[in-house]
């Protein structure tokens, strides 16, 4: 990414990411917040660092709320995450969350990410688990929508 700024004389000056590098203090905050697998006992979300992120070691809280209640809760207070992927448990079956990242470094911390879209866990067959049938559930970035039905409809012979 740059941005280029035209003056009125003949030069244009062009900044680069990489040359903000050492300016930034307090990092920007991560983007494209996701569950990257859904499984019956957690959900992996992934993001995309902050960027530019300055040169100070940078590391991530994570928040998850019910979706569409906005009541966040961190759920990485024992670990200090520095990885963009994080595992979550303790999700109960049939609920909904969404979840956001923030970044932290020595300089203080970023604005939480744009809330995932809302995730739930699903179950050994591949659907919703509980009551949340004809649920949207997020899946990885490069699958499709899979929209998960109550009862399992006969099939038709060929």
């Amino acid at each position: 990414m740059q941005a280029v700024i035209h003056s009125e004389g003949k030069y244009d000056v062009v900044i680069k990411d990489d040359d903000l590098e050492g300016c930034v203090t307090i990092p920007g905050e991560p983007t494209d917040v996701h569950a990257s697998e859904i499984l019956k006992s957690y959900v992996v979300l992934s993001w995309k660092p902050p960027s530019p992120r300055g040169r100070a070691p940078l590391c991530y809280v994570v928040e998850k709320c019910l979706a569409g209640t906005g009541a966040w809760q961190r759920i990485n207070t024992a670990v200090k995450l520095h990885s963009p992927r994080y595992p979550v448990f303790d999700l109960q079956d049939g609920q909904q969350y969404q979840f956001r990242v923030s970044s932290v470094n020595s300089h203080g911390s970023s604005e939480a990410s744009a809330p995932s879209e809302p995730v739930q866990k699903v179950d050994e067959d591949g659907k919703a688990c509980r009551q949340c049938a004809d649920t949207f559930i997020q899946t990885p970035k490069d699958a499709h929508m899979q929209t998960f039905e109550s009862e399992v409809r006969a099939q038709k012979p060929f």
